[in-house]
């Protein structure tokens, strides 16, 4: 149980990790 906890942390922290990269990529394309 607890592993499938950290796992879908884990899964949850790097979708939002590439949701900040993806954000910088379209501020740096815009500049």
């Amino acid at each position: 149980m607890n592993f499938g906890i950290e796992q879908s942390e884990k899964i949850g922290i790097s979708f939002w990790v590439l949701g900040i990269g993806q954000v910088v990529r379209v501020i740096v394309n815009s500049n």
